[in-house]
């Protein structure tokens, strides 16, 4: 008796937490270049690209900084940035 309880309860739990609903949330997420979009980079900054796309839905305010490591050791802060969110919906893009 006890182990069919068991198994409802567990069936019931695995069920429930199967939804379609999407939660929001951020994201950053690495952005293909086309390789016109990658050329016309490269005459811009130079070096090596590196472009991301941030979207942030819950926050209101974006902040986002790079940092380089060697060997596990933090050999310099490269860049900050910082951006106020009006819409939900807007995206950003950061390119290094």
């Amino acid at each position: 008796m006890k182990f069919r309880l068991f198994i409802i309860v567990l069936a019931t739990i695995i069920l429930a937490a199967c939804n379609n609903q999407e939660t929001k949330s951020n994201t950053i997420k690495q952005k293909n270049l086309s390789d016109e979009e990658r050329n016309r980079l490269m005459a811009a900054v130079g070096g090596k690209i590196f472009h991301y796309e941030y979207k942030a839905e819950k926050e209101k305010l974006l902040r986002v900084w790079v940092e380089r490591y060697e060997y596990g050791n933090l050999v310099e802060q490269a860049g900050d940035i910082e951006g106020i969110i009006e819409n939900e919906e807007e995206k950003f893009s950061f390119i290094f």
